[in-house]
């Protein structure tokens, strides 16, 4: 391999095309214009969102006037466009080189630092901008928002940015945030997420950002839910598969965390990646594996994806409103890949909650955990059901048994207790309820909410 990025089809019929731009979008070397035309020819095609176009005539203005702040403004501004924050980050850096008070190359690189989690820096260069213009409401926009996830990076959040917030008022997104856990391997479990000191129930383990999601319309036709486990059909699924490969040739990065989680195969599972790298926000960073590999994605997606259902009734939009669900779209169901979250493994009397937020997941101690202990969550939505049942889901939809402290106990009960704890089942779903009572020696009741954000399976 040379570095480059490329794509592996083992099936023609397995193709998944991604968005491609237009031969009019394609970047051209114009010659034999002077300055003034090609700036003005990138200034047209920015405005037309041709930024590929636009990138090809700026660069050719900086090459006859590399000192020019506007150029480089402009080149930090498309490059911001395309999603290339580094690039951005040194376009406007430059730019402060000539101008350190320049108000545009200090309000962009305060945008590249927040799009690659820099929230300080971002700070700094928007404090800047604002002593510049104080009354300037999309700098203090700006600078309130760095603020907050400055704050939300140490592991402070804000009960009115998740709660009382009307929409815009704060950052779109949580910042990523990593407490006390480690990524280890365990015997018998593999790869698991381990609290590094004691956690008081309720403490913060970690939030974490989606590396895509995929948002489908329940209407359409062919859709279905499962809103039992959450489980996607296949066309969300592919959604998400597209949207993930679009994410790799952007940032390899991100491409290796994906192709460091478990895919279907032994030999996933051969290494235990660091939490840092998990957690990283580096971009551009090249490294060994650069293949777009579509199958392997979609396998990934199979075995790590999460997701949730549209509120179909109250009682489903009551679960989701204890979820922080915040949807602009009611009528639209998700599905995601958050790569640390994918790491953390399943229990029938898990001991940490996942509460979703915007697209973010946070992830709290259920319980009191000890340094060295697991922390678990659960793969289903519906814990009310018998080992059997639960057993049998599990390892149709992820190919393992489960050997939790609940199903290790309910297994060895005898038969006459299985029987009742099945016919108590079946009445419970029969009335609607949720709750179920268990002694495993750790937990004695567990809550079954059908409506938890819940891991998907195809």
């Amino acid at each position: 391999m040379d570095g480059t990025s490329g794509i592996r089809v083992d099936n023609p019929a397995d193709v998944v095309f991604l968005t491609q731009a237009t031969q009019s979008d394609q970047p051209t070397a114009v010659k034999d214009i002077d300055f003034d035309e090609m700036k003005a020819l990138g200034n047209q095609a920015f405005r037309s969102e041709r930024f590929p176009q636009a990138l090809a005539a700026y660069q050719e203005c900086l090459k006859e006037h590399p000192d020019s702040i506007l150029i480089l403004s402009n080149l930090a501004a498309v490059c911001i466009e395309m999603e290339d924050f580094p690039q951005a980050l040194k376009y406007a850096q430059d730019g402060l080189q000539i101008d350190k008070s320049h108000i545009k190359c200090l309000y962009r690189c305060g945008v590249a630092h927040m799009k690659l989690d820099q929230f300080k820096d971002a700070v700094v260069h928007r404090t800047k901008a604002q002593q510049q213009t104080p009354n300037d409401r999309t700098i203090n926009k700006a600078l309130a928002d760095a603020d907050e996830l400055l704050q939300q990076s140490t592991g402070e959040f804000n009960p009115n940015t998740l709660f009382l917030a009307k929409p815009g008022k704060f950052p779109s997104n949580l910042a990523k945030y990593v407490g006390a856990i480690t990524i280890t391997s365990l015997p018998g479990k593999g790869r698991s997420v381990v609290v590094a000191r004691d956690i008081q129930a309720g403490q913060l383990l970690f939030v974490e950002n989606p590396l895509a999601i995929a948002h489908v319309d329940s209407n359409q036709l062919g859709f279905q839910i499962d809103m039992h486990s959450r489980r996607m059909n296949q066309l969300s699924q592919a959604d998400l598969v597209v949207k993930l490969a679009n994410v790799g040739l952007k940032d390899p990065t991100s491409l290796q965390q994906m192709y460091a989680l478990y895919d279907g195969t032994k030999q996933s599972l051969q290494t235990t990646p660091d939490i840092d790298f998990v957690n990283s926000t580096t971009q551009g960073s090249q490294g060994p594996t650069s293949v777009i590999d579509t199958a392997r994605i979609s396998s990934i997606v199979r075995f790590n994806a999460f997701g949730s259902g549209r509120a179909d009734n109250d009682e489903t939009r009551r679960a989701q409103a204890d979820l922080l669900i915040q949807d602009t779209n009611p009528a639209s169901s998700w599905s995601a890949l958050y790569p640390l979250l994918s790491l953390v493994n399943h229990s029938c009397c898990p001991n940490s909650r996942i509460d979703y937020v915007r697209g973010d997941v946070m992830v709290r101690a259920g319980r009191a955990l000890k340094a060295g202990e697991e922390s678990t969550i659960s793969y289903m939505g519906d814990l009310s059901e018998t080992v059997v049942e639960r057993r049998s889901f599990l390892q149709k939809g992820w190919d393992f048994t489960c050997k939790c402290d609940r199903c290790t106990v309910e297994a060895a009960l005898p038969k006459r207790i299985k029987d009742l704890i099945a016919k108590i089942h079946n009445q419970m779903k029969e009335e609607g309820c949720g709750t179920i009572l268990v002694n495993t020696g750790k937990q004695s009741r567990v809550r079954a909410d059908p409506h938890m954000l819940c891991r998907q399976r195809s």
